[in-house]
Order: structure tokens, then C-alpha cells, then sequence
């Protein structure tokens, strides 16, 4: 009865001394992730991080490297295809891989009958092939920006470049 007593002691013991330990190393890796995440996410641009769409529509104007002015026109079989018809850049070093007059990779739709769309907008960022933000346009209107003119995205795409 002792001897039973005895294994049943060292049993609590020893499963007592995982749990505690299994805690503790879950406690030390839930503290090495929540520091160091934030930290190596700071050293990130904010144009390479998944935050892009919580900037505001300044902000994404601002850290924007290249600004492509797309229109719509008749494509086959009763589609709409957008081709680049400006294209603004801080430099010539950031200048998207689309030429004026070229069609613009993934903008063929085919448009219901109510269908308004006369363009769209595409903001690069610098070491990016991809555009960050997509935007369609409605007459020379931005409703993604607030309903935003055409004009004045330009002008705040200039301002900020310069």
C-alpha cells in the first residue's frame, strides 16, 4: 500500500513539473512574438506591408511612385478592355512596365447594360510590378477617393512627387 502511495506521490510530481514547464514555454513564445513582430514590421515600408488599404486616400497618393490613367474601349465579343492612356512617374527609374496606348493586364470585363465605366486608375509603388491600388473611373470622377476628380488626383500625384 506504501509502494502504491509512493508511485501515485511521484506521478503528481512529475506530471505537476510538465505542466508547469510546458506553461512556461508557452508564456516565453507568445512573449518572443508579440515583441518582436511589431518591431520587425516597423523596419518594412508601409508600401511593402499589408496595411496599404488602411492609408488614407492622401497617403496612398503620396507614397504612390507612378500613377497610370487607364480608359475603357470596345474589346471582342461585346467586352471593354482598358488601355494605359497617361502615365505619370517620379522618375524614370519607377516607371510602371506599361506603355501609352497599351492594353492594361487584367482590365477586359464584359459590362451589363448600365454599366458607366470610363477608366480606370492605378497606383505603383516603387519596386512593385503590380499595381497597389486598382480604381475605377466614372466620367473623370474617382468614387474609390471620394468621388475625387480626375484633375485633382493628378495634381496631388505631382505635388507630392515634386
Amino acid at each position: 500500500m506504501i509502494q502504491t502511495l509512493l508511485r501515485g506521490f511521484v506521478f503528481g510530481i512529475g506530471f505537476s513539473f510538465a505542466v508547469v514547464l510546458t506553461g512556461a514555454a508557452m508564456v516565453s513564445a507568445f512573449r518572443f512574438f508579440q515583441n518582436d513582430l511589431p518591431a520587425a514590421m516597423n523596419d518594412v515600408p508601409v508600401t511593402m506591408r499589408d496595411d496599404w488599404q488602411g492609408l488614407t486616400d492622401d497617403e496612398q497618393i503620396a507614397l504612390a511612385s507612378a500613377l497610370v490613367i487607364g480608359r475603357y474601349e470596345p474589346g471582342p465579343d461585346d467586352s471593354r478592355v482598358g488601355f494605359a492612356k497617361e502615365i505619370y512617374a517620379d522618375s524614370p527609374a519607377v516607371e510602371p512596365k506599361l506603355v501609352i496606348g497599351a492594353e492594361i493586364p487584367g482590365s477586359r470585363y464584359y459590362p451589363d447594360k448600365h454599366d458607366t465605366r470610363s477608366g480606370l486608375i492605378l497606383l505603383f509603388v516603387e519596386g512593385s510590378e503590380h499595381p497597389k491600388t486598382t480604381l475605377f473611373m466614372y466620367g473623370d470622377r474617382i468614387p474609390g477617393f471620394g468621388d475625387m476628380p480626375l484633375e485633382l488626383l493628378i495634381k496631388k500625384f505631382e505635388a507630392d512627387g515634386a
